[in-house]
């Protein structure tokens, strides 16, 4: 009797792998800045560390790049004259 060849059940060139793909998302860019003339804001010289002792226009922190926002100075408590 002769025997059948056997079958083979596996390709003869094995498959490559599939590609990974990676994406990768950019955070979108920060809208820029809106400065208004109305608004008024309280500043700190960068460069000398001093605080300006009144509000200046917000304009004035996209003019002078040294200039750097801060909070509104807290009422302090103290004698009235009321």
């Amino acid at each position: 009797m002769s025997e059948k060849p056997r079958q083979v059940n596996e390709p003869a060139v094995p498959t490559p792998p599939a590609p990974i793909v990676v994406h990768v998302t950019e955070p979108a860019p920060k809208p820029a800045r809106v400065y208004s003339n109305t608004k008024r804001v309280y500043v700190k010289d960068t460069i000398t560390g001093q605080h300006l002792p009144d509000a200046v226009p917000e304009t004035w922190l996209q003019e002078f790049p040294h200039l750097q926002e801060i909070p509104k100075p807290a009422v302090k408590e103290g004698n009235s004259n009321g």
